[in-house]
């Protein structure tokens, strides 16, 4: 069974908005909510927001779903890092030896990311 339960947050920002979020806990579906609708209302064009403090508080939802999903994303990410080397093979050899010993290439320059593909599958016992 996953660690990942639904939770109800209610959010407050001149407004009360409610929204069901899955996490694994009360903090990060919280910290959803509150990305969520930053999102949902980033302003409008010659609208800068300066600032913003939204309250969240989530609890656990009292009725959870019963069915469970599998889901399949390929999260890509691009790179770059400037090294000296004499070819561009070599360059590309050393990157890659570089985010080996790092574990992946996570404390390099992050140009792009992006998700794609997303499957679903229910998962049956």
């Amino acid at each position: 069974m996953s660690d990942h339960r639904l939770y109800t947050v209610v959010l407050s920002d001149l407004g009360a908005y409610t929204a069901h979020i899955v996490a694994c806990s009360e903090d990060e579906a919280a910290s959803i909510a509150r990305t969520v609708l930053h999102e949902a209302f980033k302003g409008a064009p010659g609208l800068t927001i300066n600032g913003r403090a939204t309250d969240a508080r989530a609890t656990l939802a009292e009725v959870q779903p019963k069915r469970e999903y599998q889901v399949q994303v390929t999260y890509q990410n691009v790179h770059k890092i400037i090294l000296p080397a004499n070819s561009s093979e070599e360059a590309c050899t050393h990157f890659r030896r570089l985010i080996e010993e790092n574990c992946g290439p996570w404390e390099f320059d992050q140009i792009d990311a992006r998700s794609m593909g997303f499957k679903a599958k229910e998962v049956l016992s």
